[in-house]
């Protein structure tokens, strides 16, 4: 059993941008950031959520995350959402084709995940090959932390979504 304790969230002008290379233009302004795509490119964004790991003595678990963000057309999109506990990859939504026109915030759900390193979400964006429809906006992203009031039992089993999609069980 496990309940909302903390929800934590990022402001959009932090996103940091992998590829600067593939973007015709950046703007971090006090809403948010703006990028402009180069025609038919792809690129990954990346927030770091702050994320407690502990409260009170306790495993938090993340149980959503959030995006706040628009595009100019459907041609430019979100395509997949990768979510990682530090260096570990836990879970991944794809074939999205997310294109709000207006703001609006997208909520992702993974399996509960009991957070150990730190919340990183990455973002694989697709432009089309029209150069005035190759702008998306984020003004945040941010994350539900969840604890779980049966964590401190000895020899629970807490499962974790790996890459190959396996459940893996390990022993606090």
């Amino acid at each position: 059993m496990s309940f909302l304790t903390q929800s934590m969230w990022t402001h959009g002008n932090s996103m940091h941008i992998e590829y600067p290379e593939c973007l015709d233009s950046v703007q971090r302004k006090d809403s948010g950031i703006r990028v402009q795509g180069k025609n038919g490119t792809t690129n990954l964004f990346h927030f770091a959520i702050p994320s407690s790991t502990i409260v009170d003595s306790e495993a938090m678990q993340l149980a959503a995350v959030f995006l706040r963000f628009r595009t100019a057309s459907a041609d430019t999109y979100i395509q997949e959402v990768y979510l990682y506990d530090g260096e570990e990859r836990f879970a991944e939504f794809k074939q999205l084709n997310l294109a709000p026109e207006e703001f609006c915030t997208k909520r992702f759900d993974p399996p509960l995940y009991r957070m150990q390193y730190g919340l990183g979400v990455s973002i694989f964006a697709v432009f089309g090959e029209e150069p005035s429809s190759n702008i998306m906006e984020f003004s945040s992203a941010g994350g539900n932390f969840a604890r779980n009031i049966n964590s401190n039992l000895p020899g629970k089993k807490s499962a974790k979504i790996v890459k190959n999609k396996k459940l893996q069980y390990r022993r606090r």
